[in-house]
């Protein structure tokens, strides 16, 4: 039996300009994962990352808190969705971040405006075949095919570090669920948190899903974004 952690990015640079960069508080979840797994005496024979910027500073990070010498590859099949081309999809002169900032400052409750805006805009997506530069579908055979990927590595123990949105479509997917469950998932998935995937003789079976107990000593360090 061979087991696949599958392990969201630390907190990125959420309202800066460049996004896809973890923030200090980023790394420092990172850290404490690689020391909480090394803890457990998890050692992966491989660590696998999607090619976000944000995806491989977690890697960095956790492999230097828990001391791994194991080789690490790059699979951009564990890239996140495009949440900036959802966003225009969803409405166009959101091409201009101004417009965007201007609109939600304007609501009076700007993260609570966003978070709503972006709400709709995943649902608009979801449930649209055109007019994205991957659709709702593609992204779930992207995400498929990267799990069969590396699912039928030779490897025993293999570390995944993605994001909310491929985590969550291969839970969902192996689960049977669909995209209702795939948008709860994904809406609840904690920074650095831990989805168990284990594949035997009846194939790939999830058996924790959004596991974060390295973060409930350190409170100050949960986050969803």
């Amino acid at each position: 039996m061979s087991v696949i952690l599958l392990v969201r990015h630390g907190q990125a640079s959420w309202g800066k300009v460049n996004y896809d960069a973890l923030s200090p508080l980023g790394m420092q979840q990172a850290r404490l994962l690689g020391a909480t797994l090394k803890a457990r005496g998890f050692q992966p024979d491989v660590v696998i990352t999607g090619a976000m910027k944000r995806h491989r500073q977690t890697a960095t990070e956790l492999i230097g808190g828990a001391e791994y010498t194991c080789p690490t590859f790059v699979n951009p099949g564990w890239n996140e969705y495009d949440h900036q081309n959802i966003i225009r999809g969803y409405r166009p002169q959101y091409r201009n971040p101004v417009i965007l900032a201007a609109d939600m400052i304007r609501s009076g409750q700007p993260t609570k405006a966003f978070s709503d805006m972006f709400a709709t805009a995943i649902d608009r997506w979801v449930a649209t075949d055109g007019g994205y530069e991957e659709n709702f579908a593609e992204f779930q055979g992207r995400v498929n095919t990267a799990l069969e990927t590396t699912a039928a590595l030779p490897n025993k123990n293999i570390l995944v570090v993605t994001s909310a949105g491929p985590i969550s479509w291969a839970a969902t997917k192996l689960l049977g669920a669909g995209p209702d469950t795939w948008r709860r998932f994904n809406d609840t998935a904690v920074n650095t948190a831990v989805t168990k995937i284990v594949s035997g003789k009846r194939g790939l079976t999830v058996v924790s899903m959004n596991e974060h107990t390295h973060l409930e000593r350190h409170r100050q360090l949960l986050t969803y974004r």
